[in-house]
């Protein structure tokens, strides 16, 4: 799920990110709302408990850690390099080493 499910879910706004504090309040107001013995259901108790638990830790990053979990994922490109095949991970290279071991460096 994303970030945009989740607090749709739980009826937050996206901007500005809600507080820790924002985000419990209103999980406990969709879990009342959705818990099965209010009248709803089981999926939708269960959707609204998955949304909190990544949202809330998702919150609790710092704003360094939170930047870095949303970068776009790493490119990898494999090159031709020595008769055989280095694999390029951002600045990082991978290739095979002689009796089937793999060797990492950096630039």
């Amino acid at each position: 799920m994303t970030y945009q499910h989740d607090t749709a879910l739980l009826g937050l706004p996206q901007h500005p990110m809600p507080t820790l504090e924002e985000e419990k309040t209103a999980y406990r107001a969709a879990a009342k709302r959705t818990h099965p013995d209010a009248g709803g259901t089981a999926e939708a108790f269960q959707a609204v408990k998955d949304a909190h638990d990544r949202l809330s830790a998702f919150l609790a990053l710092t704003p360094e850690e939170r930047q870095a979990m949303c970068q776009p994922p790493r490119q990898v490109v494999m090159q031709p390099m020595w008769g055989q095949f280095t694999f390029v991970v951002n600045s990082s290279v991978v290739w095979g080493g002689s009796g089937g071991t793999t060797t990492t460096g950096h630039w």
